[in-house]
């Protein structure tokens, strides 16, 4: 939770801070800065499957130490670029480090807990409820210091926070002399009585077996489609509502409500996922998404930041704990981190296309509102697709 909350308020919400004074200094298109979070995408997608090997290689500390000193090392990176190719290239190291990292959890939590997966999930993913928070505090930061000395003072401080942290990640908890949910040595029976599996569990199926199902690839659409909502919004939220006529502490104000917003969504997705058919929550969230977005583009008060963030909150927090519940529920533990990361892997088209959308569509039109609007459509479109899994779980 801390390392995810760190990289969200420097690199995840709080870059949004850093694009019209970056864009401004070296007097890029929108389109060259929005550019480079494609080019993350693509190395999202090159990268995801391998973290993933690694983790069920190695384990997920390894992995997460590996990380952090990548992704600090880009942060340390982007305070000090001087021409495009550089800012792409430290771009895609905080991109690799800090996914890396935080493919290494979700791996860690399915084996820590079994019989309430779904809220350990959601309180896993909840590092980042908080981080919106703290990027009115990177605006001021960076008219204090300059956008470059506020990147370097920001690297510091994610290095100070995640190195421990990843320290702490434990990948199993049988070598500790630990089982699952707290379980003691002798609950076998117990296990057994509640449904959950015994320690170590190793069910499921291979990465080869994964790919020649339908599922794998009905929820990689509907993941893919999901994602191009926060991969269009987040890396212009500051300037979209500038653009709107808000001011720039109340335009940074709206990442903070969308980020506490977004708890509703994390943890209670959590415990809609230990009750629930999964498909049905799978397509609250779409239509969340869907909401979300079209009073996005409607917004002209600020009163309206708030449907837009508990919808929009709600779509994309829930997401997180859901896909590895699903990924848990059609494929099983054995290859988990090996299927999580291919997952990343297909669904990185969609996540290309946002970035450079929304860039396209200010530089041409002057609004951002036509990329939002053609992603909403998307989304509307991808709200049936759950229906065609079939309810199958294999814990």
């Amino acid at each position: 939770m801390l390392i995810h909350f760190a990289f969200s308020v420097v690199f995840y919400y709080g870059f949004s801070a850093f694009f019209e004074p970056i864009s401004r200094e070296f007097d890029w298109p929108r389109a060259v800065t929005a550019g480079a979070f494609s080019v993350r995408q693509v190395e999202s997608g090159l990268s995801s499957p391998i973290s993933g090997f690694l983790v069920d290689r190695f384990g997920s500390r390894k992995v997460a130490v590996g990380g952090v000193a990548l992704g600090t090392l880009g942060l340390f990176g982007l305070g000090l670029i001087q021409e495009a190719w550089q800012f792409y290239l430290c771009v895609i190291l905080v991109s690799m480090g800090s996914g890396s990292a935080l493919n290494a959890f979700p791996s860690a939590t399915i084996n820590w807990f079994r019989r309430l997966r779904g809220r350990a999930l959601g309180l896993m993913s909840s590092g980042p409820v908080f981080a919106g928070l703290f990027v009115p505090l990177l605006v001021v930061l960076i008219q204090a210091l300059g956008w470059r000395a506020a990147m370097l003072v920001l690297a510091v401080a994610v290095g100070l926070i995640c190195f421990p942290a990843a320290m702490l990640i434990r990948h199993r908890p049988e070598p500790y002399g630990y089982r699952p949910d707290g379980d003691p040595p002798s609950a076998g029976s117990a296990s057994a009585a509640t449904g959950a599996p015994s320690a170590g569990d190793s069910s499921g199926i291979g990465v080869r077996e994964a790919l020649q199902t339908r599922s794998f690839w009905v929820i990689a659409a509907v993941l893919g489609v999901h994602y191009m909502g926060p991969s269009a919004v987040f890396i212009v939220q500051i300037p979209y509502f500038e653009s709107v006529g808000f001011p720039p502490e109340a335009a940074a104000s709206t990442v903070g409500v969308f980020t506490i917003l977004s708890g509703i969504g994390r943890l209670g997705t959590g415990f809609l996922l230990d009750r629930f058919d999964r498909r049905l929550v799978v397509m609250g969230l779409l239509a969340c998404d869907l909401v979300g977005l079209l009073v996005l583009v409607n917004v002209s008060s600020y009163w309206m930041v708030i449907p837009f963030a508990l919808c929009f909150g709600i779509g994309f927090g829930g997401m997180l704990p859901t896909r590895n519940v699903l990924i848990r529920d059609f494929f099983g533990a054995r290859r988990f981190a090996s299927i999580y990361g291919l997952m990343g892997s297909v669904t990185v088209g969609f996540g290309i296309v946002a970035p450079l959308l929304v860039g396209w569509s200010m530089d041409l039109t002057g609004s951002y509102r036509p990329a939002f609007l053609i992603v909403t459509a998307l989304i509307a479109a991808a709200v049936p697709l759950p229906l065609l899994l079939k309810p199958r779980q294999l814990t």
